[in-house]
């Protein structure tokens, strides 16, 4: 678990739940998720699923509210930190390479 401030402090978590929840609002395994050409939607969609085991009521659209109200500063630590929890959950991942590049 890793924790990042958005509205609050709140912690990301990329268990099994969330990968099940991610890929059923992304409408594919996150595995095809091409991280070169990431969207700001998927982007959404997976903090989503990495929030939503603190907070059973968060909703895709509350978390797109909660990044609109962030600083880029704080959009580009999640995006860091997601990719952290990514490689925390799968070990060595090559597409958390990928994903760093969109926060730079």
């Amino acid at each position: 678990m890793t924790q990042v401030k958005l509205d609050r402090p709140r912690n990301l978590k990329l268990g099994f739940k969330a990968m099940m929840t991610i890929e059923k609002e992304l409408h594919q395994p996150l595995g095809k998720v091409d991280f070169k050409n990431i969207t700001f939607e998927q982007i959404a969609i997976i903090a989503y699923g990495a929030l939503t085991h603190e907070d059973r009521k968060l909703t895709l659209d509350r978390v797109v509210d909660i990044l609109d109200d962030c600083t880029e500063e704080q959009v580009t630590d999640l995006i860091n930190k997601i990719g952290d929890e990514m490689g925390e959950s799968f070990g060595k991942n090559p597409q958390r390479a990928e994903l760093m590049k969109v926060a730079k």
